[in-house]
């Protein structure tokens, strides 16, 4: 139900096409000249579930922050989701960027207040100039910082599944071409707020936790894999997939996921690997597919595409 995270839209069409395999490479192409469009997949068209959406069937509460294909948040669901996007969504007062639409108003005012740590931004300053230094911050750097806050503050509320995205790394990467100073700094920075993020006392509930750790679209190295860490409380994972020789595919990371939250076996993923899981209680042909509602021609979507193509997303 969900092949890509984005898709192109060709002139003259009505529905987006979500290319994978061989013919990505053409279309991606194709995409920078005004007969192809390129966007994410939005929420409304997106019929695999999410994990947090399976979970939260029996009122479970969600904590879902800035994931893909999270906007616009038209279903209703217990818990805190913030769309993909939804630091620049909030700014500009586009709907359909939270759920409970209560938090809008605080979310909004976290998000006008949230600046980077002050020897980030004189270094920031020093190395590429006031404004250029300012659009990395604003585009970037800001918005990591505070899905972070976001998140940390919705863990009070003991969500069952927790999702964190964070872009900042890489959207700064392609808005601006940075010296390795810098480049080091922020990727130093990052690594040390995840950290902090990990230690904080709320996740200390949580039984299960998977920190994925992209390459980044810009590295320019298709042949770079990205690194997983799978952690379990009870001391379950010993041997991680590299000892073992094999990488996990997104099927197994899903699995896992699924196990970790109590969800029945389904059919359609892998035993979850790596750690000693217990049992699934039930297994399933499959979760059904998730219902779709036509949101292509909504002007909350087009703000959105129009703030990932000033991000440099699209």
């Amino acid at each position: 139900g969900l092949s890509s995270l984005d898709a192109f839209l060709p002139l003259g069409m009505q529905r987006p096409l979500t290319v994978t395999g061989w013919l990505r490479p053409w279309w991606s192409a194709l995409a920078a000249t005004p007969v192809v469009g390129h966007q994410p997949v939005l929420a409304g068209s997106r019929r695999a579930w999410a994990i947090w959406e399976l979970a939260g069937r029996g009122s479970e509460e969600a904590l879902v922050i800035n994931w893909w294909s999270t906007f616009p948040v038209w279903r209703p669901q217990a818990g805190l989701v913030l769309a993909h996007g939804g630091h620049q969504l909030l700014a500009d007062g586009t709907d359909g960027a939270v759920v409970p639409e209560s938090q809008v108003p605080s979310l909004r005012a976290l998000a006008g207040a949230t600046r980077p740590p002050d020897a980030l931004l004189r270094g920031l300053d020093d190395a590429l100039g006031a404004a250029r230094a300012e659009r990395v911050v604003t585009a970037a750097l800001a918005p990591d910082l505070f899905y972070q806050r976001v998140f940390v503050d919705g863990l009070e509320n003991s969500p069952r599944v927790a999702a964190l995205y964070l872009p900042g790394l890489d959207i700064a990467t392609g808005l601006e071409p940075l010296p390795a100073g810098i480049s080091g700094l922020l990727v130093r920075q990052t690594l040390e707020s995840v950290d902090r993020l990990l230690a904080e006392p709320e996740l200390q509930a949580f039984d299960t936790i998977l920190l994925a750790i992209d390459r980044g679209r810009r590295s320019g190295d298709s042949t770079v894999a990205g690194r997983v860490l799978l952690w379990r409380r009870d001391g379950a994972c010993q041997v991680g997939a590299e000892a073992a020789g094999e990488p996990l595919t997104p099927a197994q990371l899903g699995a896992a996921a699924a196990r970790a939250v109590g969800l029945p076996q389904s059919a359609e993923l892998p035993a979850p690997p790596t750690c000693r899981w217990p049992g699934a209680g039930l297994s399933l042909d499959t979760f059904g597919s998730r219902p779709v509602e036509d949101t292509s021609r909504d002007r909350s979507s087009e703000e959105y595409l129009e703030q990932l193509q000033s991000l440099g997303y699209l």
